[in-house]
């Protein structure tokens, strides 16, 4: 399970684009069971950083702070909050 790119500085970074209103579940369990499939096989000391793209969408507060409680503990802390970033449009 190859994360769409990495970094020079020891950074692999997952990029997502699901309909949060419709898929939210599938994106949680998507991202979780990938991030944890890939801490046994990449480097021990690199950091896995999530993008959730939500071009397009209305999505409230209260849903980005649902999906990334949910992230932080179905990858068992693997994810924290300062490394899911939700974005879109620049506001």
């Amino acid at each position: 399970m190859r994360p769409d790119f990495t970094t020079d500085e020891g950074v692999a970074v997952e990029v997502k684009n699901y309909d949060i209103e419709t898929n939210s579940a599938a994106l949680i369990r998507t991202i979780a069971e990938q991030t944890l499939e890939r801490t046994t096989h990449l480097p021990e000391n690199m950091v896995q950083n999530v993008i959730i793209y939500i071009r397009g969408q209305t999505v409230s507060q209260d849903q980005k702070s649902y999906i990334t409680e949910r992230l932080i503990s179905r990858t068992e802390g693997v994810l924290q909050s300062n490394l899911i970033t939700f974005k879109g449009p620049v506001e």
